[in-house]
């Protein structure tokens, strides 16, 4: 067998200096036993180069000595265990391969350790004062979890919490730690960690740190030398948050954590708690950030999952996790939550039958302030086109849906769906980030989606670098009685959503009627009231029905002609290798369209109307498409008959 393999592993404590010997062993991988030599001074003078991330109190030397002799670090295929060294003899580094088979080199080592057990879990939120708090939408005093492990273990690799759907932790709220090598001050700290190891307790102040890509939110403490990194993250099937302290490198037995975080972090009450305080490193710790970090669900009753689960492995074992469940309590109270929402609709063109890109807009005003309760979430939603608005079936024609395997519905993997299956764009606002999260709608397979139905759409914001990745299903169902269109969601995530904006680019067909034209929503929260009927905001009148345009007038003939043709109403997708246009000319004539990444379009005879065409992508439009660019600036030059000339740029948005 032949390849690269490459493994990034922490080293600590520093090996001692002078020569170190590193014996490398994979039999699965037909790698004999090598043997490579280096000087410990090169892992010291890399260490001086190292940023400090969280402020720390030096523990004492007799703590020092005390600590375990070996740390376990995993490889790829198989497992690497580091034996420190004993006096006068260097440490010896042991690749080794399948079967979690381990080598040691170095006097007085043994083997690793068995696999780890979780004895208790816990998951509380508490007022001031020590009550249960069980108020929807609360920012609790503390939220704690209790992690028990069944045997103390130096080997701990991996911790997950998986919070109950609807329980939000929200890094955005209160400051961040942004700068690791001056240290983190006391106002970003947002909670207390104790670590149970070696018979002892060791307190940490938990700092809020500026998120790692692909996290919404990274929480940090430092205990004993070893640094507990928690990141935040949504995961998959109800978008409930997992906290994750990965790849943890222990210097000593851990035997349990108690990990408390605070809802307002500004409260006077944890003063004595926060940043340096929690370690007696100071004695002031007043002024932490004033912004609602914990909120409870807004789901009451049966309404809410109250699954709550810990899961652990070490580094000998990655595959084998052990788990441990525990309950929350049902959320009461629900009655006091607010939910006033809003929804928009708006054609991008208001001509009567026009062909016209639509804005959709679903908004839930939020309350983000420490005082009070949070807005309570939404659930679904219905919104009820004007009546006489029609899916343009001329769009829909040629499109091609996508799979259920496409779009990997229920897993965060990135969608595939064809270019020729995009209906539009997505935008989310929400106060989990700084910025709106901007996604794709999709046209889903006809009867081969999760609903099983004719016309349904898939709604998909992947945002890596944000951490979040939401997907939802709809439906446009009609009337069967008058034909109205409902665009329908449901199963909304429990998250602070601020609003939702949908831009479907040349889907539906304005009515055929003249008139003020009025769109009507029912949305359902999260905390079981009646749903909430509004109607949109900003009715559209539909217009186009007044006299034609005025014409000049030939003195010499007396005929009527336009004074000059008109291109209108420019809309555009693609469709695999092609670009499918639709636009309005009004006179007849011939035709032309130019522009960088398309082959020129020329139609001869074009009779006054609307077209669909397609024109085919050139290779630099293929390559643009390719790198997800999806502009085209084009030129519309229409030669009516007769000699009179029309020229019109448009930039397409596909």
């Amino acid at each position: 067998m032949r390849g690269h393999w490459q493994e990034i592993v922490w080293i600590w404590p520093l090996p001692p200096l002078g020569k170190i010997a590193f014996l490398f062993e994979w039999p699965d991988a037909e790698l004999t036993p090598t043997r490579w030599e280096m000087d410990g001074q090169t892992f010291h003078d890399a260490a001086a180069k190292a940023q400090v991330i969280f402020p720390r109190k030096e523990a004492p030397a007799d703590e020092l000595r005390r600590r375990h002799e070996q740390t376990f670090l995993r490889g790829r295929a198989g497992v690497c265990v580091r034996i420190a060294r004993g006096r006068g003899v260097g440490g010896v580094l042991v690749a080794c391969a399948s079967l979690l088979i381990f080598a040691a080199v170095s006097a007085g080592s043994t083997a690793a350790a068995a696999g780890i057990g979780i004895e208790r879990y816990s998951l509380t939120a508490t007022e001031e004062g020590g009550s249960e708090d069980t108020q929807a939408g609360s920012h609790p005093y503390e939220l704690t979890a209790d992690v028990g492990l069944s045997q103390p273990s130096s080997s701990l690799e991996d911790l997950d919490l998986e919070l109950p759907a609807g329980v939000v932790l929200n890094g955005w709220a209160v400051p961040r730690c942004e700068s690791y090598g001056g240290g983190c001050g006391d106002g970003t700290a947002v909670g207390v960690a104790m670590v149970t190891a070696e018979g002892k307790v060791y307190p940490a102040a938990v700092y809020n740190l500026a998120p790692e890509p692909g996290k919404l939110a990274q929480l940090g403490f430092v205990v004993g030398g070893t640094h507990f990194m928690a990141a935040v993250a949504l995961r998959p099937g109800d978008e409930g948050m997992t906290l994750s302290m990965d790849h943890i490198g222990a210097t000593m037995a851990i035997a349990g954590i108690r990990l408390t975080l605070w809802g307002v972090p500004g409260e006077a009450g944890h003063n004595a708690l926060r940043g340096g305080c929690a370690t007696g490193e100071a004695t002031d710790c007043s002024g932490g950030g004033w912004g609602s970090f914990v909120t409870l669900p807004t789901a009451c009753g049966e309404a809410l999952d109250t699954h709550t689960t810990a899961l652990a492995d070490t580094w000998q074992d990655p595959d084998e996790w052990a788990s441990e469940p525990a309950s929350f309590p049902a959320m009461t109270g629900c009655d006091r939550l607010a939910f006033e929402p809003t929804i928009g609709v708006m054609p991008e063109v208001s001509g009567v039958g026009e062909s016209s890109a639509y804005e959709i807009q679903l908004g839930v005003p939020q309350n983000e302030g420490p005082r009070g309760l949070a807005t309570s979430e939404l659930q679904s939603a219905q919104v009820t086109l004007p009546a006489g608005v029609s899916l343009s079936l001329a769009y829909i024609n040629g499109m091609e849906g996508c799979s259920e395997a496409q779009i990997a519905f229920e897993y965060s993997d990135p969608r595939s769906c064809p270019n020729a299956s995009v209906l539009g764009r997505a935008e989310i606002n929400t106060p989990l980030q700084s910025r709106p999260l901007v996604g794709d709608v999709y046209l889903a397979a006809e009867n081969a989606n999760p609903l099983y139905a004719p016309l349904a759409v898939y709604l998909d914001v992947d945002e890596v670098t944000a951490g979040v990745t939401v997907k939802l299903v709809g439906q446009i169902v009609a009337n069967p009685a008058t034909g109205q269109l409902t665009i329908v969601f449901d199963d909304v995530p429990q998250l602070p959503i601020g609003s939702i904006a949908l831009k479907l680019h040349g889907l539906l067909d304005n009515p055929q009627a003249c008139g003020q034209a009025t769109s009507t929503g029912q949305m359902v929260s999260w905390s079981g009231d009646a749903p909430a009927v509004v109607q949109s905001s900003t009715p559209f009148t539909d217009t186009g029905c007044q006299n034609p345009p005025a014409a000049a007038v030939s003195k010499a003939t007396g005929a009527t002609r336009s004074t000059q043709p008109a291109i209108s109403h420019i809309k555009g997708r693609l469709s695999g290798d092609r670009l499918l246009l639709r636009f309005t000319t009004s006179a007849s004539g011939s035709l032309t369209i130019t522009g960088p990444g398309i082959h020129t379009y020329t139609q001869r005879k074009m009779r006054p109307g609307v077209h669909n065409v397609k024109i085919t992508l050139s290779r630099r439009g293929v390559i643009d498409v390719r790198r997800r660019y999806h502009r085209f600036e084009l030129e519309f030059r229409l030669k009516a008959v007769g000699g009179a000339a029309g020229a019109e740029t448009a930039v397409v948005d596909v």
